[in-house]
């Protein structure tokens, strides 16, 4: 699976200049991963839980909603009074795109964190996902240049 992961993230890089062998390929890797399915859940987990954060964070990103039966784990590693540890938690519940009602107060906790890192990815989550949330929040006016840069990506797509 992580060999299926790295080839999918690595089909993200040039989207511009895929051809029609890139194309074909590319449905191929998503048929593996898709055929993986939620068998692939407990592994992302152990991979984040040991080294394989980065690979982890690919699956993450591929599996989308799909790593959302995950969320209760991922929110005791949030708990966890290890900082890395409570950052890739707040990473990879973000990537499971959950619901507005299961959302907002994760992000509401990662506001609270010391890390930068992990507020940031709050708010660009929350820009992105939730802009009317995060204007009632006032997001902008606290975190004016990762609002701005979510909010600019958002208008590009």
């Amino acid at each position: 699976m992580s060999w299926w992961l790295g080839e999918w993230d690595d089909s993200l890089r040039m989207p511009d200049h895929r051809t029609e062998q890139d194309e074909a390929y590319g449905k191929a890797i998503s048929q593996a991963l898709d055929g993986i399915g939620a068998r692939a859940l407990p592994v992302l987990l152990r991979w984040a839980k040991g080294n394989g954060w980065g690979i982890a964070l690919t699956g993450f990103r591929y599996y989308g909603t799909n790593a959302l039966p995950l969320l209760p784990e991922l929110d005791k590693q949030m708990h966890s009074p290890v900082a890395e540890t409570r950052k890739w938690a707040y990473g990879f519940a973000f990537f499971s795109r959950p619901p507005k009602g299961l959302f907002i107060p994760i992000a509401g906790r990662a506001l609270m964190e010391t890390d930068t890192n992990v507020q940031t990815m709050a708010v660009t989550w929350m820009a992105l996902r939730f802009p009317d949330e995060a204007v009632k929040r006032g997001l902008k006016s606290i975190y004016l240049p990762s609002y701005e840069k979510a909010t600019a990506a958002n208008q590009v797509k």
